[in-house]
């Protein structure tokens, strides 16, 4: 073993297997100490993630594991969909979060909004959300932004409770 496991290389490993399932790497955690690593492995799709998609891709590994040069390193290595706070990867992730709210670290400026739409060229629409100010009425004018996924820094997706 030349190198020490990394991101890249479990995503080297895991990316063509998801890619059977159609679905897509979206992340990787790997904590604990060199000889007893726990490996998390996070996947989406365009419709979202189900737990059938999570138990096949954990099959498939696992059928693939011993040929994996970094196994006798890993302790535990676990598939899940990626948590609200997960920064998304895709464009197309946008898709399966139209109207919730975000964070969007655009150039020179983060912006709170909530997302309207979202085009297959990578573009999104979101409505800027003024932050709420103590005895100050909100304006009803939303002011409306378009951006092309490629040109931001980041895009987090905000739980609500309603």
């Amino acid at each position: 073993m030349n190198k020490d496991l990394s991101k890249d290389i479990v995503v080297e490993f895991v990316q063509p297997l998801a890619s059977n399932l159609e679905l897509f790497v979206v992340g990787v955690t790997i904590k604990g100490t060199m000889k007893h690593r726990i490996v998390s492995v996070f996947i989406d799709k365009p419709n979202g993630v189900t737990i059938e998609d999570c138990s096949k891709l954990q099959y498939l590994m696992d059928e693939h594991f011993e040929s994996f040069e970094y196994a006798n390193s890993i302790t535990s290595i676990e598939v899940s969909s990626p948590g609200f706070d997960s920064p998304l990867v895709y464009d197309w992730q946008i898709s399966n979060h139209i109207s919730r709210l975000c964070d969007i670290q655009a150039t020179e400026e983060k912006i709170h909004a909530r997302i309207l739409s979202y085009e297959n060229n990578g573009d999104f629409s979101v409505a800027i959300q003024q932050p709420k100010r103590k005895g100050v009425k909100p304006s009803s004018d939303l002011e409306i932004k378009t951006f092309q996924f490629s040109e931001i820094q980041s895009i987090t997706i905000i739980p609500e409770i309603r």
